[in-house]
């Protein structure tokens, strides 16, 4: 299963030009890779990102978006009950890397195009149009209105 796709792009020439001078090595590169937290850490942000508060009005914001999706004309498939789960999830997780213990609507708009790319699936008219998956949530996005939030603090 995945989380999210994420687009990184090429390196630049620079940074190939070191991946290629990395693989003169005998052995490869990537044994040297060390960990960079344990399992008791790693538990213990799991603990932490679910404790994050979304409001009402911002969780109902997440949902529109989703039904949004589940009645578009170009869409075959919208986002599934697991896929509103990993966005959820996701804000919460991007709410904790920003220092609050609160999701705002941002965050969902943030996380909306690498989370729900790859929970529907285009009609083959649309796709064959060049309209992308990309596009449509982008477009759902524009339609579902923000809620008006007050941040806290």
């Amino acid at each position: 299963r995945f989380f999210m796709s994420l687009k990184i792009g090429y390196p630049d020439r620079t940074a190939e030009e070191e991946i290629l001078e990395s693989q003169r090595r005998l052995d490869h590169p990537v044994n040297d890779v060390e960990a960079v937290t344990d399992l008791s850490s790693l538990l213990e942000a799991q603990k932490q990102v679910v404790q994050i508060y979304m409001k009402p009005e911002v969780r109902s914001y997440l949902l529109d978006i989703v039904s949004e999706s589940r009645n578009d004309v170009r869409l075959m498939l919208g986002v599934s009950p697991r896929g509103s789960l990993a966005l959820y999830r996701g804000a919460q997780a991007l709410a904790i890397l920003r220092g609050r213990d609160y999701v705002v609507p941002e965050d969902i708009k943030e996380l909306a195009v690498p989370v729900l790319c790859k929970r529907i699936i285009l009609k083959s008219e649309h796709s064959i149009r060049g309209i992308g998956e990309e596009k449509v949530i982008n477009d759902l996005l524009e339609r579902v209105d923000v809620p008006v939030f007050k941040e806290e603090g």
